[in-house]
């Protein structure tokens, strides 16, 4: 997991568990997921939102983006995107093909 302003973001690979009290396992590909990390009184802190961690490399994301549309804080800029980007390239669970 990476801090990332006010976010904790999470690699999930493939194998790992994850969603709400990690019932699920990821058995398709490398996700992340996005947490409030001001709301740190529920583990991670408050889930935002879960994405193919793939999707953090398509050029139209690279200026930044809404993680939720309904909260203007839950947004990524510029320099989130590149340094999460940076630190999935070094996390592992990233193929090749999509860096």
């Amino acid at each position: 997991m990476i801090k990332v302003r006010g976010f904790n973001v999470r690699l999930v690979n493939v194998g790992a568990t994850y969603g709400e009290h990690d019932r699920f396992i990821n058995t398709t590909a490398p996700m992340i997921e996005f947490y409030d990390n001001e709301m740190t009184r529920q583990g991670r802190g408050q889930f935002i939102a879960r994405m193919r961690a793939e999707m953090m490399f398509l050029p139209d994301l690279g200026n930044g983006f809404a993680l939720d549309q309904r909260v203007e804080e839950w947004a990524l800029n510029r320099e989130d995107v590149k340094r999460i980007r940076e630190w999935l390239k070094t996390a592992g669970g990233i193929d090749a093909c999509f860096l």
